[in-house]
Order: structure tokens, then sequence, then C-alpha cells
């Protein structure tokens, strides 16, 4: 006898809150082989309504019934999609839009940028998984022109500006795209430039992260980025890359020389040395100076495997998951080699801190691994290790913490398997 699924769905709605998280854990729990083409029908359509929250501070789980469905993708399911979407809130409409760019197919891909220019971005909804969308053949002339419909908002222009992004990484933004949306991405970074500007400041690093400027540097690097792919010559456009240069935030500042350089500006010496005294910056230097295969542009003593692994280090910390922004102070206290399944190269002990107000003051000097490194600064293959656990660096001896975690690491590849 089959699942009483039609008993886990009004169990959604139940009056008690273990049993709304005994329902969300069963659908979260199903396989593929669970879902037949009636059940996923049936999750689709129960989707309209809203729920009350199965967990504290999330909201309601319509979008655990569409990502049940979503464990078995057919493309029966995009007329349903179709038909409910309107009726959907926020967030089954992100998970119906997932389940589209998951189905794949040419349908698929047509409703999901049918339905974005039909109905925008709601403020809560937000594209999962964009790089399913960015690798289907038919993103580039039809979801892109989508997402740019759907720009009226700061967040949905990002959006917009990140896909293209994503397919320019993917090579499928031709010249027609950039004539018809570079003029977009140049009006977008002159509207943010003002906020960008009034934000700089001569010295410290916390500014850097404070919102709302650090929403405004994350979307003006990628416009810097994108200025730099533009095809075609455009005064305006080199005038706005070579202004960049001279901001006092090099994270910026790095985006703005490798967009100088993918243009064929020279740059002098001097200027790329001050970019890349900043770890953060330098590794914006570094991945640029490897995806146009100029190695020059990264000053030499900046080139070493000690430098390149200070800047590792703290590109790491600075993921919202993890500290969130650049250490105040950072320094390297030991090196070791690594050797696993062949793979050899070197890997680098650091502390670091952050000062008050920051919220991680209080842990006061922490310890973080970055590597593994081959000796002309590459990464060493094999999993990587640049990791922290955030733990007191008085705790542990530095050996201790480099085995401690590793340890974490390799439990962590081991779970994915």
């Amino acid at each position: 006898m089959g699942r009483d699924f039609s008993a886990v769905i009004g169990s959604l709605a139940d009056s008690e809150l273990e049993v709304r998280k005994g329902a969300v854990a069963e659908l979260r729990g199903l396989r593929a082989e669970d879902i037949s083409e009636r059940v996923g029908e049936m999750f689709l359509r129960a989707a309209v309504e809203v729920f009350p929250p199965a967990e504290q501070f999330l909201g309601d789980s319509s979008s655990d019934l569409v990502d049940a469905a979503g464990k078995n993708p057919r493309e029966a399911y995009v007329p349903t999609i179709r038909e409910l979407y309107a009726q959907y809130g926020d967030a089954a409409r992100t998970a119906a839009l997932a389940l589209l760019a998951k189905i794949g197919t040419d349908g698929a891909i047509r409703a999901y940028a049918n339905l974005l220019t039909a109905y925008g971005w709601r403020a809560k909804v937000v594209p999962r998984r964009l790089d399913r969308l960015e690798s289907h053949p038919l993103c580039a002339d039809d979801v892109l022109p989508a997402f740019f419909s759907a720009a009226e908002s700061p967040e949905g222009a990002y959006r917009a500006c990140l896909l293209l992004y994503g397919l320019s990484e993917q090579g499928a933004v031709r010249a027609k795209h950039w004539r018809e949306y570079g003029g977009y991405v140049l009006a977008r970074w002159r509207r943010l430039r003002p906020v960008i500007e009034s934000a700089q400041r001569e010295s410290g690093v916390a500014w850097r992260w404070e919102e709302p400027y650090c929403v405004a540097r994350s979307e003006g690097g990628l416009l810097l980025d994108l200025l730099g792919r533009v095809t075609g010559k455009s005064p305006d456009v080199y005038g706005e890359i070579l202004a960049a240069l001279g901001l006092r935030d090099p994270y910026l500042g790095a985006y703005a020389a490798i967009a100088a350089v993918q243009r064929g500006v020279a740059i002098g010496g001097n200027t790329l040395d001050s970019i890349a005294e900043n770890h953060h910056a330098r590794w914006i230097l570094f991945l640029g100076s490897r995806r146009l295969e100029r190695r020059g542009v990264l000053p030499a003593r900046h080139r070493t495997t000690t430098a390149i692994a200070y800047a590792d280090m703290v590109q790491w910390l600075t993921f919202g998951t993890e500290l969130g922004r650049e250490p105040d102070e950072i320094e390297l206290m030991a090196s070791y080699r690594y050797s696993e399944d062949g793979d050899d190269g070197e890997v680098f002990l650091f502390r670091f801190r952050t000062f008050e107000p920051d919220w991680a003051a209080k842990d006061g000097r922490m310890a973080g691994v970055a590597g593994p490194f081959t000796p002309d600064g590459d990464f060493a293959g094999g999993p990587s290790m640049t990791f922290s656990s955030f733990t007191s660096w008085e705790s542990k001896t530095p050996s201790e913490h480099v085995a401690g975690l590793r340890g974490v690491i390799v439990g962590y590849e081991q779970g994915k398997e």
C-alpha cells in the first residue's frame, strides 16, 4: 500500500508545530522513485495554499511541496506550473522557477522566461541555481531578456547583471547582446557610483563591510567586471573604468584594473602594486589575471605562494556564511608540506581577528588554514583545505590547529559521498 500523501499535505496545516515539522521532514526525505507523475501533480496543486511555518523564522511550506515534486522532474509539470504560478506565493514561485530550470527542456526554459516577463520578481522571490539556466542554449536569447525586463528594482538589476556575467563566462554572450545590454550596465554603474564615492574612507577596513555600502560594492564589482567585457570602443566606458581606479576601496580598484586590462588600457605598476597590497583585492587580481592569461597584471612581489595564500584565506573569510568581511588583522604563523593521493602542496596557517564592534571581536585571535598551493602559487590538486572553524588561537598548538581543520574538511568531503 502506497503512502497517503494527502495526509502529509494536510499535516502541513496542522495546528501543532511538531506535526508540521514531521510532514516537512517526510517531504524532504522523499526520493525520486517515490514521486510518480500523479503525486508530483498533487504536490504542485497543493502548493497554492499558504501554510503556517514548520520551522521557526521560516515561511510557509508551499516551497517544500514544489521541491518534493522536483525530486523527479518531468516535462509534464510545465503546463501545471504555468497554470498555477499566478496563485503561488513567494516561496512557491521561487521553487517553481527552480523546478523549471531543473526540468531544463526547451519548453520549461521558455516557461521560465514567460512567467518572469509576465510577473516579474517579487521582493522575496530569489532565483536558485542560475548555472542550470546559464548552460541552456536558449538562455541568452530567451531568459536573459526576461531578467532585464524584471530589473526594475535594485535586486532585479543585480540578478540580471549576474546572469549576464554567468553567460559571459560560458561564452554565450554575443555582440548583439552587448549592444542590447551594455548601455544598461553603464547606466546602472553611473547610478551606483555616487553612492560608492560618498562612502569612501581614507583608512580602516570595517567601513567596506557596513550596510548599505557592502551591498553597493558587491554590485559595483560585478558592473565593473561587465564593463571590461562590453564589446566595442566607448569613451564613456573607458572613462568610468579609469575613474574607478581612483577609489579608496581596493576591491573595486581591482575590478577596475582587470576591466582596464581587458580593454587594452595600460595601467601603471604603482597603481597595481597599491591595489594588490590589500589581500582581498589581490585575490580579484589573481583570478582576473588567470582568466585573461595575463600573469603580469599581478605585480611579482604579490605573486608569491605566501601572498596568494593570504589572499585565499581572506577571500574565504569574506563569505557571508563565514566571517562575512575582511579581518582587521591577519598574520601567517606557519606553513606545512602537504601530500595526499599523489598531490603535493603547501598549506598555510594563519591567525586573524576583528576589532569592536564587529561580532567576532569578542573571540579574539582565531585560526584558519589556506591551501594547498604549488610552489608557483597555483592550486595543488585534491580538495581545497582553505577553512576556519573560528577556534581560539590560544586553545591549540599550530600543528593541532592544522590537524583539527583538516579533520573537519575530510569529514565534510566524506559526508558528501
